[in-house]
């Protein structure tokens, strides 16, 4: 599997998750994603709104917000897939941001793996400060 198949089956997952993040509506999480390690949607509530409030922010913008910075790098991506050596699955993480486009410095990560049969099951990994 390429970055390009990666992102095709990741974007619409994605979109959901960071959409939910931006709405408040953590509980719809384990809906979609497997939640690693000891996340629960209660967790995922606590850790972005105390991230949110040390850092003066009124909440995570919707998935696909334009970001207001100038990118001194173009090759910069809001969203960066790396694709396994065994393809067995891709780790990703999404860059969020608040306030209409500006950088936060958290980021969403997420890992796609397949199953027995094969498929790709999206889990919820970590909401980390770069």
């Amino acid at each position: 599997m390429n970055e390009m198949e990666a992102q095709e089956i990741a974007l619409p997952i994605v979109k959901k998750v960071v959409n939910w993040l931006s709405s408040k509506q953590y509980k719809k999480l384990p809906d979609l994603v497997v939640l690693d390690d000891d996340w629960t949607p209660t967790l995922v509530k606590e850790l972005l709104e105390e991230f949110l409030k040390l850092n003066e922010l009124h909440g995570v913008d919707p998935f696909g917000t334009p970001l207001k910075e100038n990118l001194v790098n173009s090759e910069y991506k809001q969203m960066t897939i790396i694709p396994y050596r065994d393809g067995s699955g891709f780790h990703l993480d999404y860059d969020l941001t608040s306030k209409g486009g500006m950088w936060n410095d958290l980021t969403l990560q997420m890992s796609f793996e397949k199953d027995a049969e094969g498929n790709l099951i999206p889990h919820f990994k970590d909401l980390h400060v770069m």
